[in-house]
């Protein structure tokens, strides 16, 4: 969410229920919040205490960038979050100056090249490119040559083929 939308939702949080939520980080700090000291533009401040500590009144400066939920583990009824939530919608985010494509004519696809030596491809479809024709006919080159090695009896060194000298 961006940081406008967790303003306007915090906010929007009558001051006395805001004891009954929590928020927690990108790290997985749970925050169990006493109140809103400052909702700012990039950050909230909030007072509270670390979830499974004793230690209240503490004041945690968190950015909205680090926010990974907000919520209650408290039962909450229906017409309760009617009450408090129905009224509020997250407020378009704010972006630059979205670009027309419209205006913009459709790209033409590119017409294949032509093939200056015909594909040596036997099969019932030629390939999609001759990068993937090259590739299917070595494959297949390579099979035939390990299946006459294998019929041919046990493969010695002299029936492999050597890379080529520099």
């Amino acid at each position: 969410m961006h940081n406008g939308g967790w303003e306007a939702l915090l906010r929007h949080i009558p001051t006395e229920q805001q004891s009954k939520y929590m928020l927690v980080t990108v790290s997985g700090t749970e925050i169990a919040i006493s109140g809103f000291l400052r909702i700012e533009k990039e950050l909230v401040i909030v007072k509270g205490r670390l979830s499974g500590s004793q230690e209240q009144g503490r004041i945690f400066f968190v950015p909205y960038s680090q926010i990974d939920y907000f919520g209650t583990s408290q039962i909450t009824k229906d017409s309760e979050f009617a009450e408090v939530f129905d009224s509020f919608h997250f407020p378009e985010p704010v972006s630059a100056a979205a670009p027309n494509y419209a205006a913009a004519p459709p790209p033409s696809e590119p017409e294949p090249a032509p093939s200056a030596k015909p594909s040596s491809f036997i099969g019932p479809t030629p390939p999609a490119s001759t990068a993937s024709g090259i590739r299917r006919i070595v494959r297949s080159q390579v099979l035939e040559k390990f299946r006459s090695m294998r019929s041919n009896g046990p493969p010695s060194s002299s029936d492999l083929p050597r890379p080529p000298q520099p």
